[in-house]
């Protein structure tokens, strides 16, 4: 619900794409004569820096989806990593555990920076750093 809502939020700002008519509009002003040929080219390079920037937040926009996604999926890995092979309970955790998801992926992430800094300290000590030593 909270992701919906913030995809929602995203979504509503990006700019709509101009309207064709506008296009067509803009094609036959052009013929009007040379007095409106620099007046033109100006809206024209107005109107493609609008459009450049449509193009930029939709790209921004995307890239922020892709980042929910990929949230997402990790929550639902994790997920069925704790519940291992029990369905049922793996639905129950997405649904209603969220934060029993994130504290999950926390501990991870603590045990892994834990092992690092051990597997470091290791290798300070048995060898000194720059040295492979098999941990």
């Amino acid at each position: 619900d909270e992701m919906s809502v913030m995809l929602h939020a995203r979504l509503a700002d990006v700019p709509e794409p101009p309207d064709l008519a506008d296009v067509t509009d803009d094609a036959e002003g052009t013929a009007a004569g040379d007095a409106d040929d620099g007046a033109l080219k100006e809206e024209d390079r107005a109107k493609q820096a609008r459009q450049e920037e449509a193009r930029a937040q939709r790209r921004l926009v995307a890239a922020q989806l892709m980042e929910i996604l990929g949230y997402s999926l990790q929550c639902c890995v994790k997920a069925l990593e704790i519940a291992k092979d029990d369905k049922e309970k793996a639905a129950s955790i997405i649904m209603d555990s969220p934060d029993e998801i994130w504290h999950a992926m926390e501990l991870d992430q603590r045990q892994e920076d834990k092992q690092q800094r051990e597997s470091a300290r290791k290798r300070r000590l048995k060898g000194g750093v720059g040295q492979a030593v098999p941990d």
